[in-house]
């Protein structure tokens, strides 16, 4: 914990304690007065592409020109121990001026620590001042992105080759002898036996290329269903981790007013 949240730890009005995603969560409210407030935009620009001439017209065309203007603001709080403390972040506003008196809520997990929320007690609301859904993914648990699913799904398709490859390659010797040792014969001779012999095939022998088929066909479907299912479940477990926190951030705003 830095060495500035542990000493608001000694002016906070409010406190909750909670275990989230494994790993010990805290919330702090501390108290004040708005000094200081300031807000601002600030613009950047950008080319996209390179442009082009059209040699038959000598029709120039020059790059795009991109403009990208995100808002700003800081003010600063002074604590009731006296102490000024500087709140600054960009993307959007708040509403808030000079002379009210507001609580801000920082989130502690570990080493990180970060204003998630701002109680204005004289307006009787309470705002945002930070992406929850960033915030879980920094400090508490990671969304699955889908460049990782396919990552995961490539890396199951590759673990599958490098084994067949070994099977009949380097391991085409111990594969036989086991082929060919008395209980997989005798395992291969039940199945047959238990196998139902299909329409149109000669033996029952064909029904077990079959099996052995679908079998082949499962291993190469396995690696991208287990990624999808667990990008889901993943994702899933990232929104009920993010509606937790901002519920845990909602009952700590409804104390401080």
């Amino acid at each position: 914990m830095s060495a500035r949240t542990a000493h608001l730890k000694t002016v906070n009005v409010i406190s909750d304690r909670f275990a989230l995603a494994g790993k010990a969560v805290e919330l702090l409210g501390y108290g004040g007065e708005i000094i200081a407030n300031q807000r601002w935009s600030e613009s950047k620009t950008s080319w996209a592409g390179l442009g082009s001439v059209n040699r038959a017209t000598g029709e120039l065309r020059l790059p795009e020109l991109l403009s990208q203007t995100t808002e700003q603001q800081e003010f600063w709080l002074r604590l009731k121990s006296g102490q000024d403390v500087q709140c600054r972040y960009s993307g959007r506003t708040i509403p808030v001026t000079s002379g009210q008196r507001v609580t801000v809520i920082t989130l502690s997990s570990g080493s990180v620590g970060m204003n998630v929320a701002l109680v204005n007690h004289s307006t009787g609301y309470w705002h945002p001042m930070a992406d929850l859904n960033w915030c879980v993914h920094a400090c508490l648990f990671r969304s699955s992105s889908w460049l990782g699913t396919f990552v995961l799904a490539v890396a199951g398709w590759m673990a599958i080759g490098f084994a067949a490859a070994f099977c009949f390659t380097a391991g085409a010797p111990t594969m036989k002898a086991f082929i060919r040792s008395q209980p997989v014969q005798a395992f291969f001779g039940i199945l047959i036996a238990a196998l139902p012999t299909p329409p149109g095939a000669h033996d029952r022998g064909e029904t077990l290329v079959l099996v052995i088929a679908l079998f082949g066909f499962f291993l190469l479907v396995a690696p991208p269903l287990y990624a999808l299912v667990r990008h889901r479940r993943r994702n899933t477990r990232f929104r009920e981790i993010v509606d937790a926190l901002t519920e845990h951030i909602n009952q700590l705003a409804q104390r401080a007013l």
